[in-house]
């Protein structure tokens, strides 16, 4: 169908400003414009509609300049409601009263069908005196939109935070809303997280599926939530949430912080149907809060990163025993985590299949978590031994392992992590399908070589995929470290 919109000639109406736009108008003429004016009117409608669609991200002018080729086009557009059922009003977008009109022509061209509406207000596009401007033109603009809530199915609002929580109610409930995003714009964000910091009452009738919120708190219906994103967030806060969302499936909450606020009863386990959290914290208080007071017991995959300091695996490791999970993939940043405390964590990960592991520290000589993945003999001191022939090593059915450092992987438990050493008379081979290892360097010059003896070992695994390679701090391009070291081993 994009064909259908090129015009002979290689000339792309849909694609020229407003200005080529109206001088395409005049040069067309003759049989270049009949080819697709002779179209039917629903092939031109269904050619705008995925133009519009391939365009939204952009602003408004890709559909507004339909409207300046010929009156024809501009009849059809305006008669095709799915092509204003989007609108995204990037900050150059609502600085005078013209803009506000077009905002409400646009939609009140939509018809009854769901609106998705993006707006957004970014501090670095402001003019002088930002906070009075900003949130006039916000306000006005917040204005138009709400005329429509009956009908908003997604909404993304990047804006002020005085904008935001002077909403206020609506007068039409957004009774369709399925997607909703709330960022809040500060001129200090410590404003912001303060004990107690009251909730806006403006969505607490909608019942949204999808909700992201940042550096805002927000009354809703949680009782539909499936995916939850919060960002700056106090700990109060995710502890009054969780307990509703009991149809929560998926859940992110980045920067959770304690402060200071009037914290919920302890509420053991909740979201009985989460199963993916990826959570990170400002401070080891929260980190420490949020591990003794909550348990999710269908929780699969956990991304965790603790505070950079004084965060203790315990409360990890308390966490995962109350929750009582059957825990598939686990990501977590090692450097976070007190030294050599990942040893600690391996009984607890028998039915994990997946394991990343960020900011790894492969060389703390041999009492590491690899080690004792490799051959748990030589960890005797720090776990119980496995008493039975049978048993199997520990995490047994790992198929994919990431490792990321800023130190050499220890090359030589390469080996023992597919296959590791015997216990008790008893081998196993774990069902790795994939090794991905980065070693993350200042200069390419320090190549932490891989021995050629490992290489060897490994060799003779052609159903496993070995990524091991090194890159610098920017991440891209990696260099291949296992032919790097056989060009080593040649010279």
């Amino acid at each position: 169908m994009r064909a259908v919109s090129s015009l002979p000639g290689g000339i792309d109406p849909l694609n020229h400003t407003c200005d080529e736009a109206c001088s395409a108008e005049i040069s067309l003429g003759l049989g270049s414009r009949t080819s697709f004016d002779s179209l039917p009117v629903e092939i031109i409608s269904i050619v705008f509609r995925i133009h519009a669609q391939e365009n939204s991200q952009s602003g408004p002018q890709s559909c507004l300049r339909l409207g300046k080729i010929c009156r024809r086009w501009r009849q059809i557009a305006w008669s095709t409601p799915d092509i204003w059922a989007k609108l995204v009003i990037l900050p150059r977008h609502a600085t005078s009263r013209t803009h506000f009109v077009l905002a409400d022509e646009w939609l009140g061209r939509t018809g009854k069908l769901p609106l998705w509406i993006e707006f957004s207000s970014h501090r670095e596009t402001w003019k002088p005196d930002p906070w009075r401007f900003i949130q006039r033109a916000s306000n006005l603009m917040l204005k138009v939109l709400t005329r429509y809530s009956d009908r908003w199915y997604s909404v993304t609002l990047d804006l002020p935070s005085t904008t935001l929580e002077g909403i206020g109610s609506l007068s039409r409930t957004p009774s369709m809303l399925h997607h909703l995003s709330l960022e809040a714009i500060w001129s200090n964000e410590d404003d912001f997280l303060v004990p107690d910091y009251p909730r806006i009452p403006t969505f607490s009738n909608c019942s949204p599926k999808t909700v992201n919120i940042s550096l805002l708190n927000v009354d809703l219906d949680w009782t539909s939530l499936t995916n939850l994103t919060l960002e700056f967030v106090d700990l109060a806060e995710v502890r009054h949430i969780l307990p509703k969302a009991i149809n929560l499936s998926e859940c992110t909450l980045e920067e959770v912080a304690e402060c200071g606020s009037v914290m919920p009863t302890v509420i053991g386990p909740v979201c009985p149907e989460l199963k993916s959290l990826s959570v990170s914290f400002s401070d080891w208080e929260a980190a420490r809060s949020f591990c003794n007071a909550i348990a999710l017991p269908h929780l699969n995959y956990l991304k965790f990163k603790g505070p950079d300091a004084d965060f203790s695996m315990d409360n990890l490791i308390h966490f995962l025993t109350q929750s009582s999970c059957t825990l598939k993939s686990l990501s977590i940043n090692e450097s976070a985590c007190d030294h050599g405390s990942l040893i600690d964590l391996a009984p607890l990960l028998h039915t994990l299949t997946e394991l990343r592991i960020s900011g790894g520290n492969g060389l703390n000589g041999t009492d590491t978590f690899y080690h004792l993945l490799a051959d748990p003999d030589q960890l005797s001191e720090h776990l119980p031994p496995i008493a039975s022939s049978n048993a199997l090593p520990y995490l047994p059915n790992l198929e994919k392992f990431t490792w990321e450092g800023c130190t050499p992987y220890p090359w030589d438990t390469l080996l023992g992590l597919l296959v590791p050493a015997p216990c008790n008379e008893a081998s196993h081979r774990r069902p790795l399908k994939s090794v991905e290892i980065n070693c993350i360097v200042e200069e390419y010059d320090a190549t932490p070589s891989i021995p050629k003896a490992v290489l060897r070992q490994l060799s003779p695994f052609i159903d496993v995929e070995f990524k091991l390679t090194m890159s610098d701090w920017s991440g891209d391009p990696r260099m291949d470290l296992w032919s790097a070291s056989l060009e080593n081993s040649e010279d």
